[in-house]
């Protein structure tokens, strides 16, 4: 493949590599799995263009191999990256799940993974399909119920709000920028605030995974504002 993150170029040897990887962790007790990761954005789908229905025959190899191997293992869907953007290298979460649907991906997974950031905005913000904030995720939910799948689970593979220091500015960082900022007070309390409403208000919200506890000071530098995800620092020190 032309980038490690390309789809394979052979969907059966990747169907074997589930195999393989299933049927050996089932001794351990592990039995869920999620297949691949934000395929609608570049480079996680290598230099392809999205592609959902390309996607959905890879969920669909995965799946059916991983039950093969393992009658009781857990499907996720890959997550998809929140963006707006329709073009040759990303593609909005909200079409790419339409055509994933459209593709027959709702008879291959068990459980919906989703992407639930925050930005700039609080977790009140309510949703629209032209703005990425943290209900965002309930636009993906009515793709399901829209397609009869509103009986499987959405978990939240990253939750969270990054607390970037005044001094990162676009000009030293303009990428990562793109995530937004809060201060540390609003970190936190965004993070309580919509754990509660996916606990009060979504009753199809599962797990949810905050990105990110802590990292160990090698992955991110504090001149990148994808550094003030976490909660506590690589000593453990609280924020």
């Amino acid at each position: 493949n032309s980038l490690p993150q390309a789809p394979p170029d052979n969907f059966a040897d990747y169907g074997d590599f589930v195999y393989t990887v299933v049927n050996h962790l089932k001794t351990k007790g592990i039995h869920y799995y999620q297949i691949w990761n934000e395929p609608n954005i570049y480079p996680e789908w290598g230099n392809h263009a999205p592609d959902p229905a390309g996607y959905t025959q890879l969920l669909k190899v995965g799946y059916q191999r991983a039950k093969e191997a393992d009658p009781n293992a857990v499907i996720l869907t890959a997550p998809l990256a929140i963006t707006l953007e329709h073009s040759d290298r990303n593609m909005s979460d909200l079409d790419f799940l339409k055509g994933m649907y459209a593709a027959g991906a709702k008879s291959y997974f068990d459980v919906l993974s989703a992407n639930a950031y925050g930005l700039s905005l609080p977790p009140t913000d309510p949703p629209s399909p032209d703005k990425l904030n943290f209900q965002r995720v309930t636009l993906q939910r009515q793709i399901m119920v829209d397609n009869g799948d509103a009986g499987k689970p959405v978990w939240l593979d990253e939750f969270g709000w990054t607390a970037a220091p005044a001094e990162l500015t676009p000009e030293k960082d303009p990428d990562k920028l793109k995530w937004g900022r809060v201060t540390e007070q609003q970190q936190a309390d965004y993070t309580r605030d919509g754990m509660a409403i996916a606990r009060t208000q979504w009753p199809w919200v599962g797990v949810i995974n905050i990105w990110y506890f802590r990292q160990d000071g090698t992955r991110d530098s504090p001149s990148q504002s994808e550094y003030y995800f976490r909660m506590v620092n690589p000593d453990f020190s609280p924020t």
